[in-house]
């Protein structure tokens, strides 16, 4: 009777079990599921970023990267996902980018990683996508195409993107506010908001009736512009509707989201001049957030 080396055993019960750990984790990571057992170190909003870039930025491309950056701690897990939604929204979402250099970065960081996670640095990573965003997607041709990021109504494609932007710009509003020193960061960890649930908002109504006292011949062209655009709560979701400023005006003012509450609910009026004034506000805030 042949016996079976005991080395040789053990060699193969850890690729089995290190097979079942990638196979377990894969399944997870495709359905933006938290990688890590410990919840205590990472806050609810950073376990939602994993959530975000995977299933409502549908980036399944990163996700070799993210399997192999599952051997590194928690935070500089969640350190890896925060630089890849903000450079797969900028470079591949907003600037409309080639994802093939993307996916050379990833595949050699994950090699870099799976050969030594205890000593990975995140500063490759965030360099050779700096330089890849200098070439392809700079700050023109990024303020360029936000400015042209709008409302798409049924049939006309997936509004996520756009509602991505405006959830993210409220969770760094804070921290633009306060002068946007140092790294984007998001003040209030605490507030986590569904995304599924959070409601993109027309300021001027989206079906303003020709005719009606609502209707504006002026605004109507701009009704889906970005700075015709916010979001809601949960909480206030579908109210206020097609009803003109005045009568939603106190809706956003008892909103949660700052943005509606502070830089909507505080206009005495809503006129183009608002409009455009509200599109630069959410323009700058991008520019101060989506950089590496």
């Amino acid at each position: 009777m042949r016996t079976f080396p005991l080395c040789l055993l053990f060699a193969v019960l850890i690729s089995t079990v290190n097979f079942q750990f990638d196979v377990c984790a894969k399944v997870r990571c495709t359905h933006g599921e938290w990688l890590y057992e410990d919840q205590q170190s990472i806050t609810g909003w950073e376990r939602s970023r994993l959530n975000l870039l995977l299933k409502e930025l549908d980036h399944t491309l990163s996700i070799p990267l993210l399997l192999a950056a599952s051997q590194l701690k928690p935070g500089k897990f969640s350190q890896i996902v925060q630089i890849l939604e903000k450079a797969f929204f900028r470079y591949k979402i907003i600037c409309n980018q080639h994802a093939t250099p993307l996916q050379t970065i990833y595949r050699e960081e994950a090699i870099l990683i799976r050969k030594d996670p205890a000593n990975y640095q995140l500063t490759n990573l965030e360099q050779k996508l700096r330089n890849l965003i200098n070439k392809r997607a700079s700050d023109h041709a990024f303020k360029s195409n936000l400015d042209l990021l709008e409302y798409k109504e049924s049939g006309g494609g997936s509004n996520k993107p756009l509602k991505y932007f405006f959830l993210t710009a409220e969770y760094y509003y804070e921290w633009f506010k306060q002068g946007a020193v140092g790294a984007p960061n998001c003040c209030d960890k605490t507030r986590v908001y569904d995304f599924a649930s959070t409601s993109i908002e027309h300021i001027y109504p989206q079906n303003a009736t020709s005719g009606s006292s609502v209707f504006d011949s002026t605004l109507e062209p701009f009704k889906h512009s970005l700075g015709n655009l916010t979001i809601l709560d949960p909480a206030l979701n579908g109210m206020g509707d097609n009803d003109d400023f005045l009568t939603k005006k106190p809706i956003y003012k008892r909103s949660s989201v700052f943005l509606t509450k502070d830089e909507i609910g505080e206009k005495a009026d809503w006129t183009l001049n608002e409009i455009n004034s509200h599109k630069r506000l959410l323009i700058d805030i991008g520019m101060k957030i989506f950089t590496i």
